[in-house]
């Protein structure tokens, strides 16, 4: 019987941070609190100092270092970032090409509900995408070791539109293809609703400029997941009504999309029926 299904990421990547400041180097530059970041694995950002987007990834605690994966497009900007900020803090950056990702969704034999819960186990690391829940397990595991895992739990093959689906469903952005970097904005994209961000935590780099959206209430658009009722759309689709346009389709998987709009505007189409027709489709707004 099988348990669930498995993506192997082969875009990911990995690096440690060790030495005694690696702490607060860490707390100094992301957008999440690493003293969560204890016995449980976190999803944090880096931005630019203008609270733009410029990478984000999960950090999973390794004895004394912690172990940080991130996806390959954003991995040598990434490293150059922290060498920039290292300054006199007492850390070491070692990359390390010892670690693959996998990533486990409709696991039914797991009765996790805590993201970022750690699973512990001897040959490799377990945890709940510390997103979502609903994104299942990922598991940070040595490349020979994957066929063994897949043999013991009895996993089959996922792909990634089955797994890009439950994102938007989740109103999940796919940061390397919804995003742009040094451009997108957090709060725009959800991140405070993915656990990326944490508010009572001290200053890091861009925090201000976040927290001025959030508490000024300057936010005047954002993401929303639709669901395709009828006709197709296409990822750059601009949205209108009336001939104004009020957003762009960001991404679409099978039946579900997510769209950018003006959160009046949004709100207008909530309140009335939910339902936006464009030239060739009729969508729904669902989340």
């Amino acid at each position: 019987m099988t348990t669930g299904k498995y993506i192997v990421l082969k875009e990911a990547k990995f690096l440690f941070i060790k030495g005694k400041d690696n702490k607060d180097f860490l707390q100094g530059i992301i957008t999440n609190d690493i003293n969560k970041c204890n016995k449980k694995v976190i999803y944090s950002c880096l931005l630019s100092p203008q609270g733009k987007f410029l990478s984000d990834f999960f950090i999973i605690p390794f004895n004394d270092s912690f172990l940080i994966e991130i996806n390959q497009k954003f991995f040598n900007d990434f490293i150059a970032k922290l060498k920039l900020y290292k300054l006199r803090s007492n850390i070491n950056i070692d990359e390390t090409n010892d670690f693959t990702s996998v990533v486990i969704i409709n696991n039914s034999s797991s009765n996790s509900t805590e993201e970022g819960q750690i699973i512990f186990n001897k040959e490799y690391i377990e945890y709940v995408d510390p997103r979502n829940k609903n994104l299942g397990n990922r598991v940070v595991i040595k490349q020979e070791l994957i066929n063994n895992l897949i043999k013991s739990k009895n996993y089959s093959l996922s792909n990634t539109n089955e797994y890009k689906k439950i994102m938007i469903q989740n109103l999940i952005p796919n940061s390397i293809n919804d995003l742009i970097i040094n451009k997108s904005l957090l709060l725009e994209n959800n991140f405070d609703e993915i656990n990326a961000l944490d508010w009572d935590k001290g200053c890091y780099v861009g925090q201000e400029i976040t927290a001025r959206m959030k508490y000024r209430a300057l936010l005047k658009k954002k993401i929303y997941t639709l669901e395709i009722i009828s006709g197709s759309i296409q990822v750059g689709e601009k949205i209108t009504i009336n001939d104004i346009s009020i957003g762009e389709i960001i991404s679409i998987t099978n039946k579900f999309a997510i769209a950018m709009l003006k959160i009046d505007a949004a709100n207008a189409v909530i309140k009335k029926d939910n339902v936006i027709d464009l030239s060739n489709a009729k969508v729904k707004i669902i989340y």
